[in-house]
């Protein structure tokens, strides 16, 4: 993708830090989401519960301090 579309480090820690503040105020067990991009439909699911083993996902929490 070129640069100008890519989010700065601030942009993504920002876009990290609306979405827990979403999942810890108004998001009860998941949400299930749609949106269209240039690259075709993409689609999101955010849970509290995990589909796998823990360590197979990307702990950003570095990211939030």
């Amino acid at each position: 993708m070129s640069e100008p579309y890519k989010l700065s480090e601030k942009e993504f820690t920002d876009m990290l830090k609306a979405l827990k503040k979403h999942v810890e105020t108004d998001m009860d067990q998941w949400e299930i989401w749609k949106l269209d991009t240039a690259r075709g439909k993409i689609f999101i699911n955010i849970s509290l519960a995990s589909e796998g083993e823990e360590d197979t996902y990307i702990d950003l929490n570095r990211l939030l301090k």
